[in-house]
């Protein structure tokens, strides 16, 4: 396995763990190369909350080594 597919099925395998919780919270991205969830509460900023962001980039490929 090269560096590139050992992290994307990192990322794979901890978006099945996260995506179960999509159904109580709000899903805000679910793309080939992002996950993220918020929570319903919207705070003074009239921001969500944020649950979960997972990102594949190259930045964190290279934070892992």
């Amino acid at each position: 396995m090269t560096e590139n597919s050992e992290f994307t099925a990192t990322f794979e395998s901890l978006k099945k763990i996260f995506l179960p919780y999509a159904k109580k919270l709000v899903l805000k991205n679910d793309a080939f190369d992002e996950f993220h969830l918020n929570t319903n509460f919207i705070m003074k900023n009239k921001n969500p909350v944020s649950t979960l962001n997972l990102l594949m980039s190259l930045c964190l490929r290279s934070f892992l080594n």
